[in-house]
């Protein structure tokens, strides 16, 4: 499916990095790669480089979804389920 997205849809094109008249990767190319890409000590390392990268460290919070320190409000407060009752 991602081969072919990337024949047609610009989004996805500008996501892996390719232009709108750039070639598409063959199919192949990932099933090659499959075994070496699934290997857990190469995938362990990437995603350690990655979550160390300084433009990754700002997108990741330790604070649990529904709650923006920031706000100092809980998912209650935003939704207004404290005005009622």
């Amino acid at each position: 499916m991602l081969i072919e997205q990337l024949d047609y849809n610009l989004l996805f094109r500008w996501f892996v990095g390719l232009n709108p008249d750039d070639p598409v990767w063959h199919p192949t190319t990932f099933t090659k790669n499959r075994d070496r890409l699934l290997n857990k000590q190469l995938m362990a390392k990437f995603l350690e480089l990655l979550l160390a990268a300084l433009e990754v460290k700002p997108l990741l919070s330790s604070e649990p979804f529904g709650w923006h320190p920031a706000a100092g409000l809980g998912v209650a407060e935003l939704s207004g389920a404290d005005r009622w009752g």
